[in-house]
């Protein structure tokens, strides 16, 4: 039996792609959450049926709390399950440990891995004053509309100019890979992806990598960063 909080629901969000982000009230969650955490959640505390959502970002002081839950989590409208209450767990499963070392950060995600990235990329600007690189890979459509980037990254293929527009707002650089044609992303898989950049960039050295996703990301992810001179953490999204 999973023990849950009763939380105040602040707003309810639909993404182009149908994925939900949920914003909440709850200071205890965020005291305890990480990247890569994710928590189970019911419309009721007596619900025999709990919904998972990755934990998207946090704010330790206010307590808000942001929620991603994946496209068919929630099938009804917002109003239907959601209302301005929602019961939660405790966060759950592994997570990803910021390095407080001098290494640049770079973070790959594919679409399960994106919530938890994209916290931890927050987190390592607001927090510690760190600039990752983030790099998306999708097979289908980003859960956003991919938007020209301000910033300059050397190394990638011509042309690679869009990023996500919650990033570049942040002011953190990032770049998309997608197998469905969108304009200024990538057009190929992540496998494809690493092999256009070439070794030049995975074996430069002072990075620190940080990869979540689906195991075949993280397969392609080790062929080559484990050949570097570079870390890496590696996190199985569910």
């Amino acid at each position: 039996m999973v023990e849950l909080n009763r939380v105040s629901v602040l707003s309810v969000q639909r993404t182009p792609t149908n994925d939900s982000l949920v914003r909440i009230q709850s200071s205890r969650l965020a005291q305890l959450g990480k990247p890569g955490h994710y928590v189970q959640c019911a419309v009721n505390e007596h619900a025999g049926h709990y919904m998972q959502a990755y934990l998207f970002s946090l704010n330790e002081e206010s307590g808000i709390v942001d929620l991603f839950f994946q496209s068919g989590a929630l099938k009804n409208s917002n109003d239907e399950i959601i209302s301005d209450v929602l019961f939660i767990s405790d966060p759950c499963g592994e997570h990803l440990n910021v390095s407080l070392d001098e290494e640049k950060p770079v973070l790959i995600a594919d679409e399960l891995g994106l919530p938890s990235i994209f916290f931890l990329a927050d987190l390592l600007m607001r927090k510690y004053q760190r600039q990752p690189l983030v790099i998306l890979s999708t097979e289908q459509q980003f859960p956003f509309t991919p938007k020209p980037s301000q910033f300059i990254v050397s190394d990638f293929p011509s042309g690679m100019l869009a990023t996500c527009p919650l990033l570049e707002d942040k002011k953190i650089p990032a770049r998309l890979i997608s197998k469905a044609f969108q304009p200024g992303c990538y057009d190929g898989d992540i496998e494809m992806f690493f092999e256009d950049v070439g070794p030049s960039f995975w074996n430069e050295g002072n990075k620190i990598y940080y990869v979540a996703g689906r195991s075949p990301l993280l397969g392609t992810a080790k062929q080559y960063i484990e050949q570097t001179v570079n870390s890496a953490q590696y996190l199985i999204a569910l």
